[in-house]
Order: structure tokens, then C-alpha cells, then sequence
């Protein structure tokens, strides 16, 4: 069937037309009664004329009937039904009984219109009905037992049997519905259970984005189990009516219980420990000073860019938390903020050392020798990275 809703609109532009067809008929009759002419016998004529008209607004109720009763199917057993309840086969399997059904009536093999044929009429759209209630009961056990027992997702089955509440379906598969709420429930409980046993399992060594750093990991991941058990319990609220108090109550309980596992005993763990660390830290780090050095012979010196990787780290961390959500101390956040100029400036401190590395190591030792004087007056500028500048220096840009 292609277009359930044209082919809708057409039946019942064909009842409208023969009901104003009767109605003008009716009008006329009455204008015609009232001359002091002789006339027909329209009580004779009317059954003659209103006999195959009568006839074809009844063929046309069973057609509307039965197309309506094919489009509730069709939204029942919809792409959600099957993403939702796993059953895939199964449902298609009961559409095939609903085509086999519309195809039985489309292809009535004599004039569905003509009196002549109404007894045949009848006694097919009786199958049809018959097959219907066949095809009620079929697909009321399959929703009983998928709902029961092969639920993939409380969410995905929650939003499903809201939906459902919008659309016109078959009256007994909606009651049916209407008390699905319970499983989708137990549904929920074992997947909090689920996502209870994964945080237990891993909350030591969660698995992590690779472009993620350590404790913000740690929490984006504790967030994404909270995210996963906290959307169905939300919806759960709005049909409280439509569950027995003792049980939301239990599996709500349950939910609370491993929020605050998630929340307060472990996220916010983790987040007051970086605070606590790193803002004592990133000061310490910062007030190192911009270079460190190894004597060598000849006076070549080997001199290294002294930045922290932790600092590196702390800085990501800082950006990542402050992203989900958290305040990030003050201290943290001025750091964060100069990414940049620490950037350039490490960038340019090992320019120089690339230089100063390239001019001492292309020297002998007897032109080290003679050039003695020069290389002791090199290295000590370059010791003013080693001995006087810090990450807090003011006068970096100069010194390079």
C-alpha cells in the first residue's frame, strides 16, 4: 500500500459525494411533492434508486475499516518496535499477515460495487476480520514476551510506548501497552545493575579517550554511566502513576544509591584531589627556572628547556574540566590562560639551544681552545636561563 492516507481521503471523498448525491435527490423529492402535479412514486422509485448507492456507502465503510485497521498495525509494528524489542523477524513476519490480508481485498475478483456480488463482498471482509482478530492476538503475545524478555533498551522502550500514546492503534494492543510501563522498569533495574557492575569493575582504570587527560577521563567517563541511567529514570517520573509505588520506589532507590557512587564519592573525589595537588604544584613548577644545564668538556655546556611536562598535563586537565563543567581555581585558570606565551617561549628557548648545540659542536678542541674566552662569555647568558629566569619572569622575550 502506498499512500494509506490518500487512498483514506479518497474513500471518504466517495462517501461524501454519494451522501450529498442522496441529499440533493431528498431536496429535490420534497420540492416536487409540494406541486399539485401528478408525480412519481418516489417511495417505489427511492429503493429502486438508493439500492446500489446504499450498497456502495457500505462497501465504502469496510474499506475505511479496513484501512484504518492496516495503519494501526503499520504504526504498531514500526522500525522502533523492531530497534527496540530485538525482534526483528518476528515483526516482519506479522506485517506479511497484514499485507496478505490488504492483498486479498485488492485483488477481489468480482465488481466489489455491483449488488449482484454483495454476498461475496460480505463474506470475504468477514475473513478479513476474522484474520484480524488473529493477527490482535499474535501480535499481542509478541509485544507479552519481547517486553518480558528481549528489551535491548528501558529508554529507547519508554520513548516507544509514549509514542504509541500518540498515535491511533488497535484498541486491545493499546490496553496491552498501557501496562508495559512495569517492564520497561525491570528493564531499567538491570541495566542500573549493569552500569553498577561496570563502575565497580573498572572505576580504578577506566577506559579513556586517547585525547583525553587522566582525571578528566576519569570524569567524562563517570559522567557518561551517569548520563546512561540517569535519562530513563527522569521519564520514569512522569508515569509514576502507571507503576506500582514500591517498585519505582526500589529501583529509584537503587538509582540514587549509584548516582551519588558516581557523583559525590567518586567524581568529586577525584576533582578536590587535582585541586588540591596541582594548585600547590603548577606554583612550584612555574618557579623553576626556564633551563637546565650539564657541564661538559671544553666548557660546552648541554643546556634543556626546563618546562614541566606535568605543568603540559595540568593545563589540558584544566581546559578539559573547565569544558564539562567544573570551576577550575584561579591560579589554574591564569596559568591555562598563558598556554600561549609559554608555548612561543619554550618554542624559542629551543631555537636557541638548537643554535647554541650547532655552533660548539662544529668547533675542535684546539679552535674550543682558542675560542675559550667567547664560549665562557656564551655560557653566561646562557646560565641567566639557568640561575636567574623562572616561568614567572617578566623579561623571558629579552633573555632570548
Amino acid at each position: 500500500m502506498k499512500n494509506p492516507n490518500e487512498a483514506l481521503n479518497l474513500i471518504r471523498l466517495g462517501k461524501k459525494v454519494l451522501s450529498n448525491w442522496k441529499a440533493e435527490f431528498d431536496k429535490t423529492r420534497i420540492e416536487i411533492e409540494k406541486q399539485a402535479v401528478r408525480r412519481w412514486d418516489f417511495q417505489q422509485q427511492s429503493k429502486e434508486i438508493f439500492a446500489t448507492p446504499l450498497h456502495m456507502v457500505n462497501v465504502l465503510d469496510d474499506l475505511e475499516q479496513a484501512l484504518i485497521i492496516v495503519m494501526q498495525f503499520y504504526a504498531i509494528l514500526s522500525p522502533e518496535l523492531k530497534a527496540v524489542t530485538g525482534s526483528a523477524a518476528t515483526i516482519v513476519a506479522e506485517q506479511e499477515k497484514v499485507n496478505a490480508q490488504v492483498t486479498k481485498l485488492e485483488t477481489f475478483s468480482k465488481d466489489v460495487f455491483s449488488e449482484q456480488y454483495k454476498n461475496s463482498w460480505v463474506q470475504q471482509f468477514d475473513k478479513f476480520k476474522e484474520s484480524v482478530n488473529q493477527i490482535d492476538t499474535s501480535v499481542i503475545n509478541l509485544i507479552q514476551n519481547t517486553f518480558k524478555t528481549q528489551l535491548t533498551s528501558s529508554e529507547g522502550a519508554f520513548d516507544l510506548l509514549d509514542t504509541f500514546q500518540g498515535i491511533q492503534t488497535r484498541e486491545k494492543i493499546k490496553e496491552i501497552l498501557d501496562n508495559k510501563y512495569e517492564d520497561v522498569l525491570e528493564q531499567y533495574k538491570k541495566e542500573l545493575a549493569a552500569m553498577r557492575n561496570l563502575f565497580m569493575a573498572h572505576k580504578d582504570n577506566p577506559p579513556i579517550s586517547k585525547n583525553m587527560p587522566e582525571k578528566a577521563g576519569q570524569i567524562a567517563w563517570a559522567r557518561s554511566i551517569m548520563g546512561r541511567i540517569k535519562a530513563p529514570i527522569d521519564k520514569f517520573k512522569t508515569k509514576a502513576t502507571k507503576l506500582k509505588p514500591d517498585k519505582f520506589m526500589e529501583v529509584a532507590t537503587q538509582y540514587v544509591k549509584l548516582a551519588k557512587q558516581l557523583d559525590q564519592d567518586y567524581e568529586k573525589d577525584i576533582y578536590k584531589r587535582w585541586v588540591k595537588h596541582n594548585t600547590d604544584q603548577v606554583i612550584k613548577q612555574l618557579k623553576e627556572t626556564i633551563l637546565r644545564r650539564k657541564h661538559g668538556q671544553n666548557n660546552k655546556n648541554t643546556y634543556t628547556v626546563n618546562f614541566a611536562p606535568e605543568l603540559k598535563v595540568t593545563i589540558r586537565e584544566a581546559k578539559f574540566l573547565s569544558q564539562i563543567g567544573l570551576d577550575i581555581p584561579s591560579t589554574i585558570t591564569n596559568i591555562a590562560l598563558q598556554e600561549k606565551d609559554y608555548m612561543r617561549h619554550i618554542d624559542k628557548l629551543q631555537q636557541l639551544l638548537r643554535a647554541y648545540d650547532s655552533a660548539l659542536d662544529n668547533l675542535k678542541p684546539v679552535e674550543c681552545r682558542l675560542l675559550n674566552n667567547e664560549i665562557k662569555k656564551l655560557n653566561r647568558f646562557m646560565d641567566k636561563g639557568v640561575e636567574n629566569h623562572n616561568w614567572f619572569s617578566l623579561s623571558i622575550d629579552q633573555y632570548i
